[in-house]
């Protein structure tokens, strides 16, 4: 009994059709001669083993730097994060720390926990760009290193599978179906998503690694980031221009003649960039800073800003009278670059009509002793709060043209002082009035006091009148010390007129003030934050400083929302910011910073956690 009674029946007719083949085949092999045994031996080829691609030959460095875009590195991963999680530890007290912080990141990279075993982070991490052809993105290679060149290997395989081999050369495949090619040299691996990018640009990658001091840097090569996009630079910085301009009018806030000069002056510098650097420095005891290194083409206008090496310190009258209060000064910055300022003064000369009667010879006069007079370098601090005020000192040539300006300012009045803001404003969009400008005595000195009105929209008027004090911005101009230019401004103007006159210096920690008080020597030192960033402004030709504080309520006094009212409610902590620009003697340099020392990561903490408490 068959469970399956037709099974025989299919299966007797299988047997019976192959047979019948077979016999088939051996009949028509029979009705031929048989070969003799030479002829089957020659009639038999043999298998020839599937060509293999030839190995990957990488592109030697001096070749393949003739079309590099841009170059990377991070010399030590590890210590990078040890360095960004201790200022990140200032700014709110959270359980972190360094290797929990990179087994994060490489999770969130997709790498499997066996590559951190085999992977060195104390090694560099680099890579390189190179131009690939019209139309076509640049081509990227990358290099890391094993902890031993016997780690390598083991690392390889647990980035995935292998797929193709050519020469030392590995493709391999991960898990989500992306590949790449490895190229082990010793210990360190070369890396890139293409056999083509590995050979033109593997070299460059490898010479990357090669003596980094900051925590990340990349190298940018402007003319040969253009040409990879299809233009070259000039093209490329008169359509940025271009475009500026057209959305700004679009916009309804065309730029004035002033601005657009800015503009266009700002590409100029741009199109003598030969190479520009961009870093990350993290450092536990000075903060992060973010710097900008531009190496200029030889005669452009970028290498004449980069040869100014002069630098200009705050001037000790002016630390005097920005201390007057109980905080520092909540703004600050020096500048070196008078040649720039004077140019600017020479331009609203020029604006000023020809021929009118007094009040315009007077204020050509007062243009012209400015002109001739100053050196264009300046120093200046400012604050935000609890109102708009500031103080600024310009050198003068010497003190003969101290007199000649002193001269020119007691013969100005309202309205020559009113040409010369119409000859600056002009086109600027913004629209200033002169109240009042006349000489005055005050204490031992004669000044020019003045005061001005700005126009703004209706909705903006009461923080204005805030900002800048019921019957406008009041203004004292004078010359002290027989060579310097001093200008006090805002809230409080009057008062620090007179301590810049009288000459009285201050050292930082000390009680500040006209008159110390018992009730000031009990409270100590006033908080020395603008001192302490002026110590640390390291020679540079342009100095900067703000306190983050003065920028919120700034903020928040034009009608800033409920959450940026709580913000600048709460903050109680500096929050300082500096940096600049500074060169060298040969323009072979120019460098820029931005700081953020330990001390701003200590209030932006104080700042979030009474916030926090604020909204629970």
């Amino acid at each position: 009994m068959h469970l399956f009674p037709h099974s025989r029946p299919i299966l007797t007719l299988s047997v019976f059709w192959k047979f019948s083949l077979v016999i088939a085949f051996a009949s028509s092999s029979c009705a031929r001669p048989h070969p003799t045994p030479a002829t089957a031996v020659a009639a038999i080829k043999p298998a020839q083993p599937p060509a293999l691609p030839p190995p990957l030959s990488l592109v030697p460095s001096d070749v393949a730097r003739t079309g590099l875009v841009a170059t990377f590195v991070i010399p030590a991963l590890d210590r990078s994060l040890a360095s960004g999680v201790d200022l990140v530890k200032r700014a709110a007290p959270l359980p972190l720390d360094a290797a929990g912080v990179r087994d994060m990141l490489l999770g969130q990279a997709g790498l499997p926990a066996d590559v951190a075993k085999h992977l060195d982070l104390g090694a560099p991490i680099a890579g390189a760009a190179v131009v690939a052809g019209p139309g076509r993105p640049p081509l990227i290679a990358f290099s890391f290193a094993g902890r031993t060149a016997a780690d390598v290997m083991p690392l390889l395989r647990a980035l995935g599978r292998t797929v193709g081999k050519r020469g030392s050369a590995i493709q391999i495949e991960n898990t989500s179906g992306d590949r790449g090619w490895f190229l082990p040299q010793g210990n360190v691996v070369l890396f890139a998503d293409t056999d083509e990018a590995l050979v033109r640009a593997g070299n460059l990658a490898f010479e990357a690694r090669q003596g980094a001091k900051d925590d990340a840097s990349v190298i940018v090569y402007p003319e040969m980031l253009a040409r990879a996009a299809g233009t070259d630079v000039k093209t490329a910085l008169g359509r940025m221009v271009g475009e500026i301009e057209e959305r700004a009018a679009t916009g309804g806030n065309k730029l004035g003649p002033e601005g657009l000069r800015q503009i266009r002056e700002m590409a100029e510098y741009l199109g003598g960039v030969a190479s520009a650097e961009f870093a990350l420095v993290l450092d536990a005891a000075s903060g992060a800073s973010f710097v900008a290194r531009l190496r200029p083409k030889a005669g452009s206008s970028l290498e004449t800003v980069a040869q100014q090496t002069k630098t200009v310190p705050i001037d000790a009258r002016l630390l005097a009278a920005a201390l007057l209060g109980k905080d520092d000064a909540g703004f600050a910055m020096t500048s070196a670059y008078g040649a720039a300022t004077l140019d600017q003064l020479r331009r609203q000369r020029a604006k000023l009509p020809s021929g009118g009667g007094k009040p315009l010879v007077a204020a050509g006069r007062l243009l012209d002793a400015v002109i001739e007079g100053l050196t264009g370098e300046f120093s200046m601090v400012g604050r935000g709060q609890p109102g708009l005020s500031g103080e600024l000192i310009y050198a003068a040539r010497d003190a003969a043209a101290g007199t000649r300006i002193q001269e020119a300012l007691l013969a100005s009045n309202k309205e020559s002082i009113a040409s010369i803001i119409r000859a600056a404003t002009q086109g600027e969009g913004l629209e200033m009035k002169v109240q009042k400008a006349q000489p005055e005595r005050l204490g031992k000195i004669r000044v020019l006091h003045a005061t001005f009105a700005v126009a703004l929209p209706g909705d903006a008027k009461p923080a204005l009148r805030k900002l800048l004090g019921p019957a406008g911005l009041d203004v004292f101009i004078a010359v002290v010390g027989g060579d310097r230019v001093a200008v006090t401004m805002g809230q409080g103007a009057k008062a620090r007129m007179t301590a810049i006159a009288s000459g009285q210096e201050t050292k930082p920690g000390q009680p500040q003030g006209a008159k110390q008080t018992k009730k000031a020597d009990q409270k100590g030192a006033v908080p020395t934050v603008l001192t302490d960033a002026i110590a640390a402004s390291g020679g540079r030709s342009l100095f900067t400083y703000f306190d983050l504080r003065q920028v919120i309520s700034l903020a928040q006094s034009f009608g800033g929302d409920a959450r940026l009212r709580m913000l600048a409610g709460a903050m109680r902590a500096p929050m300082p910011i500096l940096g600049g620009a500074k060169g060298d003697a040969a323009g072979s340099i120019l460098t820029l910073d931005l700081t953020v020392p330990p001390t701003c990561f200590v209030g932006i903490g104080a700042l979030v956690q009474a916030a926090m408490m604020t909204r629970n």
